[in-house]
């Protein structure tokens, strides 16, 4: 009986506050490291939280949508594909909370085609990533999580000013700034 009131009260919620709810969610928990999306997203969440109605407002859409957008911008060439599916669904909630009669629609249509348009621009920007396409940042991703691995390994047994724990860091520091080696000029 729990569940099947559970059921009805989510089938019951209005599809845009549900869909922005869940939208400012991702954005705090998979959004960008970047300082200003991280202040613009914990800031919006404050004020959503404070006063709900903001919600559906589009202003702090396309606040979160511009420092996205920006943030997205900066590092194109190594963005993760979530990034780029995060910045195309705040532009969507974006329109669609500016079209209050038609936000529905916006959202269902958007998130019929959400995963074609998407997947095309992401395969587009690893294609026009050097990088990527050479298989470069395999090779650096796959040396770095090893080096992770044993930089973790080290540092929890160890205490933080240990010598160990220094020596990790450096290692990883020498590995992230010559990846490929180091330069013997």
């Amino acid at each position: 009986r729990g569940i099947e009131t559970l059921v009805g009260r989510v089938r019951d919620l209005p599809v845009f506050e549900t869909v922005a709810a869940f939208t400012l969610f991702l954005a705090i928990v998979f959004g960008f490291e970047d300082t200003p999306f991280r202040i613009a997203s914990q800031l919006a969440l404050l004020a959503v939280l404070l006063h709900r109605p903001l919600l559906s407002n589009p202003a702090l859409w396309a606040i979160l949508a511009s420092v996205g957008t920006l943030a997205l911008v900066q590092d194109w060439y190594v963005a993760d594909n979530h990034k780029y599916l995060l910045v195309y669904w705040l532009w969507v909630v974006t329109l669609a909370s500016l079209y209050e009669e038609r936000r529905d629609e916006l959202l269902l249509f958007n998130a019929r085609f959400f995963l074609v348009f998407i997947f095309l621009g992401a395969a587009l920007q690893k294609f026009f990533s050097a990088r990527y396409m050479s298989g470069e940042m395999f090779e650096v991703l796959l040396l770095l999580d090893e080096l992770k691995k044993r930089s973790i390994a080290a540092t929890l047994a160890c205490p933080a000013d240990s010598a160990i724990a220094t020596a990790a860091r450096e290692a990883a520091h020498d590995v992230i700034t010559h990846p490929t080696g180091p330069d013997l000029d």
